[in-house]
């Protein structure tokens, strides 16, 4: 509900929320519409008026996403990463008394020196989804993938939305492109786990688990 007015999000968010506290499960809500360099930014003010509404209603999240000047999926030609940092820990430096850290969306496209810079400013959580589709995409049958592509165009839709018509297609795709893509999205998760100074954290959380 991060898209509508801030009363609108609070009340979904508490409704929401409630099971998810009465689970025991880890909470992530979001204030601020993820929409890229040209959306609003989400204040200082407009997080902890968030986060003190959520309390108040016994909602105690762990994870707190902002608009920040990130962008769901690819980034078009032309557009540049803009994520600001400085807001964003601002933002954290405001929060993280209440036990709250900053999930960062939208991080596909983004060089890895920056998100290298991300648990500098508070970011402990970060989305990265649209890369994985990426690299399937790059390694599968080229006629298949043209294919995706037609279907997208003529039914003016983002070709994520061709994976649901072309299932079948891309589930019987030969060996080697499986092997291709597999291999490819290992290569760029170990990049990503040691831009986020992950490594390790495997580990730490099984122990934790076990007890």
């Amino acid at each position: 509900a991060s898209h509508v007015e801030m009363e609108y999000n609070i009340a979904a968010t508490i409704r929401l929320a409630m099971p998810i506290m009465e689970w025991g499960l880890g909470l992530e809500v979001e204030v601020g519409e993820i929409a890229g360099a040209a959306g609003k930014l989400t204040t200082v003010d407009e997080a902890t008026t968030f986060l003190e509404a959520l309390r108040l209603a016994k909602i105690y999240p762990n994870l707190l996403a902002i608009a920040n000047g990130a962008k769901h999926g690819n980034y078009k030609p032309g557009e540049e990463v803009h994520i600001d940092l400085k807001r964003t820990g601002e933002i954290f430096d405001a929060i993280k008394g209440w036990g709250v850290a900053i999930a960062q969306h939208g991080i596909t496209g983004t060089p890895l020196h920056l998100v290298g810079q991300f648990a500098d400013y508070g970011i402990r959580k970060g989305n990265v989804g649209t890369t994985w589709q990426n690299i399937a995409h790059k390694h599968l049958p080229a006629d298949l993938f043209e294919a995706m592509k037609k279907w997208a165009e003529e039914n003016g839709k983002d070709i994520k939305h061709a994976t649901r018509q072309f299932k079948k297609e891309i589930d019987s795709i030969p060996d080697e492109n499986k092997k291709a893509i597999a291999d490819e999205a290992y290569v760029v998760a170990k990049e990503f786990i040691e831009a986020f100074r992950a490594v390790g954290s495997a580990t730490k959380l099984a122990e934790k688990l076990a007890g």
